[in-house]
């Protein structure tokens, strides 16, 4: 049996989840939801992997060498198969060479960026968007929102096929000129307010 085919997202679905993103963000401003999702991460992972990293990789653990571009480059790479709270887990084994169970295809990829291979090559924009911009979003990329499931029921816009997904991330840039906020803030805020259960999605 065939599956029924998704409506196409049109413009009035991306004018509505505008004011969707909108009206989360204004909530979350009520709930104290915290900013700075992205680069505190980001920090989290510098601390993390710091001590144990330095030696497996070439170069010292410095911005100039890269070391903490490319553990959150591997940390997108593993973030699709599993939790965000798995991922910062296992990411310094990761970043040694060990492969714990279950992430074979995106073990794989981590391997491929550790050797040296460029993400451009390893993960592909037109196929795989999410992962792209959740590297960009970590490497500190201000318009570069990330819309996974919770994104999507932020937006009202299931995120499971790239046309949708683009239409998604549209809302999150168009929601950000709304606000005068970047959109890589918007999406992180409204994401963390909504998947923490602080703030309510709307209806």
């Amino acid at each position: 049996m065939t599956k029924p085919r998704r409506r196409r997202v049109t413009e009035t679905d991306v004018a509505r989840a505008v004011d969707r993103i909108v009206l989360t963000w204004y909530r979350c401003d009520a709930r104290d939801v915290p900013t700075g999702w992205y680069l505190s991460t980001r920090l989290d992972i510098d601390r993390r992997l710091r001590p144990s990293t330095v030696a497996r990789l070439p170069g010292r653990w410095t911005e100039e060498s890269g070391g903490l571009d490319l553990a959150c480059s591997v940390a997108a790479v593993l973030a699709p198969r599993a939790r965000w709270e798995r991922v910062l887990d296992i990411l310094p084994g990761v970043m040694k060479g060990r492969r714990p169970g279950g992430l074979k295809r995106s073990l794989n990829a981590a391997g491929r960026l550790i050797a040296g291979v460029p993400f451009e090559d390893v993960v592909s924009p037109r196929t795989s968007p999410k992962t792209t911009d959740f590297r960009a979003a970590l490497l500190g990329d201000p318009c570069s929102p990330v819309v996974d499931v919770w994104s999507g029921r932020v937006a009202g816009i299931d995120p499971s096929t790239v046309a949708r997904y683009r239409a998604a991330r549209r809302a999150y840039v168009l929601a950000g000129e709304e606000l005068g906020v970047d959109p890589s803030e918007v999406q992180a805020r409204t994401w963390a307010g909504v998947r923490s259960g602080a703030v309510p999605l709307p209806r």
